[in-house]
């Protein structure tokens, strides 16, 4: 399962947060400063608890601009809508692919904005072998193709070894590190816990 996560623009230009729980637009969590996923541990009563052990076949709609699985979705607040300036805009903001901002992505638990720059800052949480924080406009991260790392992308194993991901992926892999962005960080999962990333500090005092 791949996760997608709302970008929210008020009319005031407001920069706000919100997670889609399992693609239900019923059920929008309002999150400052942080984003809550349908994980079995967020505000969704009715989630399951993820399984890790096994390889989800629905990771694929990650690669999909049509699906809003596996995305950063920037929307008008009030419509619900894509915004003209979205990188994948088709004319039509109702459009899922209107709404894209980044895809690619397992699961963008938290992420936020540089205050001065409005950079925005994903923090993308593995499945079993790295944790990655992403950043860009109209980019692709690879997943289920690739996790990891800071130098190159690195296949997934798990999808890369399964033939039902070939058709998907190995197109990725022939460009040669070409077609996906590689995060501006990265670190194995085993060596510390899920990424979060909070709030950006700008000053000097530290």
């Amino acid at each position: 399962m791949s996760r997608c996560y709302f970008w929210v623009e008020n009319a005031l230009k407001t920069h706000l947060r919100a997670s889609l729980v399992q693609q239900n637009f019923s059920r929008l969590v309002n999150a400052r400063h942080k984003g809550r996923g349908g994980d079995g541990r967020g505000e969704d009563p009715n989630a399951k608890p993820p399984h890790f052990e096994f390889l989800d076949k629905r990771a694929a709609r990650a690669q999909d601009l049509n699906a809003l699985s596996g995305k950063i979705l920037r929307i008008n607040a009030e419509t619900g809508e894509g915004l003209p300036d979205n990188p994948f805009y088709t004319g039509n903001p109702k459009d899922n692919k209107s709404r894209v901002w980044d895809y690619g992505l397992r699961n963008p638990f938290r992420f936020t904005q540089n205050p001065e720059t409005g950079e925005l800052l994903v923090g993308d949480v593995g499945w079993n072998l790295w944790e990655e924080i992403n950043t860009g406009k109209g980019k692709n991260f690879g997943w289920p193709c690739f996790e990891g790392s800071m130098d190159e992308n690195l296949p997934q194993p798990g999808f890369e070894s399964n033939p039902d991901f070939v058709s998907l992926c190995q197109p990725l892999y022939d460009a040669d590190n070409k077609a996906v962005t590689s995060p501006i960080y990265s670190y194995a999962t085993d060596k510390g816990g899920a990424v979060v990333v909070g709030p950006i500090y700008n000053g000097t005092a530290y």
